[in-house]
């Protein structure tokens, strides 16, 4: 599979990879390493949760932080302002850009 993205993110180069989950339509998406480590699941899936077709959620805390800005730096993704309560912290809902996705 080839990466959608590549950037840094806190001086490492990471490459963003998208699927869907297993469960639902929504679209996942992965950062890994350039040496194809696993570097973070950057969105959740909340099942019932209503979602447009160009939307998906993202998780922006604890170790995915150092990421959101270069995510919204890629041109792929823009913060629509919608917050979505996961458990104790709040998934953030972006919309995908015209871009080479999936």
């Amino acid at each position: 599979m080839n990466p959608i993205a590549s950037f840094k993110v806190n001086g490492r180069d990471v490459n963003l990879f998208g699927c869907r989950y297993s469960v639902g339509p929504a679209r996942k998406f992965v950062l890994a390493t350039d040496e194809g480590e696993p570097f973070g699941t950057v969105t959740v899936n909340v099942p019932g949760y209503p979602l447009a077709d160009d939307e998906v959620l993202v998780k922006t805390w604890e170790e995915n932080a150092p990421a959101r800005q270069p995510l919204l730096n890629s041109g792929i993704f823009s913060d629509t302002g919608k917050r979505v309560l996961c458990g104790y912290a709040e998934a953030e809902v972006w919309k995908l850009l015209p871009t080479k996705l999936m």
